[in-house]
């Protein structure tokens, strides 16, 4: 009888009213089987290598969420970008994607790279496990080196104490083109373990270089704390603002020069006699 009532209610033609709650029904059916918006989720964490060295202007970061489950890891999704400070690490990441590319049951990983035109140059030997829809607030993961086919000579060798740079006394001569007075002086040097210091003009500061090849950045600076003259102080802050640019060396002779990412010369300093 059900549906003796159920083919009446839609099917006379002259009852309006009838005609208008078949339609209603059916939107309501249609509405119902709507699906379920994705979700956006995102995953955050920072990645980290053990080696000292900088890495090259032109590496970039790609981090990948890759199904386990399947004999060859499946890439489900992917983000890169360029690396703002080549210098330093670690070096942070966003990974965005939309929760339905999630399959229940499956095993997923994260798999981190630093790469350059030449080829792989960081990445991690084994996936890093997470549940994709759960992910730890704030994970972080270290990376190994890959030996390269044919590396470019000078890239991302290890330093030795034999760099051209390293145990002399440089002072600064100029500061993005501005010659410098000799006093007080600006001065740097590094050791061959890569400690770095010397006087920023009025106190005595002190870092950590990174080199491979002609590559050379430098970590923050800690220094002490004494009370400099206005010039003096403008000096020294607009020194240690180069050594936080620095990205790449050139030395002619005597003559050290610094350049920044995008290769122009921000500093230059002379050899002091011993």
């Amino acid at each position: 009888m059900g549906h003796t009532v159920g083919s009446s209610l839609c099917g006379e033609p002259e009852m309006t009213f009838i005609r208008a709650l078949c339609a209603s029904l059916l939107l309501l059916v249609g509405l119902g089987a709507a699906p379920v918006l994705a979700e956006r989720v995102t995953v955050t964490g920072e990645v980290t290598y053990r080696e000292r060295i900088a890495l090259p202007a032109d590496a970039r970061l790609r981090v990948k969420l890759v199904d386990l489950s399947l004999a060859t890891p499946l890439t489900r999704v992917q983000a890169e970008g360029a690396i703002a400070s080549p210098g330093q690490v670690p070096l942070r990441f966003s990974l965005a994607f939309e929760d339905r590319i999630v399959m229940p049951g499956r095993a997923y990983g994260l798999v981190a790279e630093i790469f350059t035109p030449d080829g792989v140059i960081f990445t991690n030997t084994e996936p890093f496990r997470l549940d994709p829809l759960a992910p730890p607030a704030d994970l972080g993961f270290l990376l190994q080196r890959v030996a390269l086919a044919a590396p470019p000579a000078a890239r991302l060798a290890e330093p030795v104490d034999e760099t051209p740079i390293t145990d002399i006394t440089w002072r600064a001569t100029t500061l993005r083109g501005e010659p410098l007075p000799t006093s007080p002086a600006s001065t740097l040097s590094i050791a061959g373990d890569l400690r770095a210091g010397g006087r920023g003009g009025c106190n005595s500061y002190f870092a950590q270089a990174q080199m491979a090849g002609d590559m050379l950045a430098f970590s923050a600076v800690a220094a002490t704390r004494m009370a400099c003259a206005g010039a003096v102080a403008e000096q020294e802050a607009a020194f240690f603002g180069v050594l936080a640019e620095t990205r790449r060396f050139r030395r002619d002779g005597a003559t050290l020069i610094f350049l920044d990412g995008a290769n122009a010369e921000i500093a230059t300093f002379t050899r002091l006699a011993r």
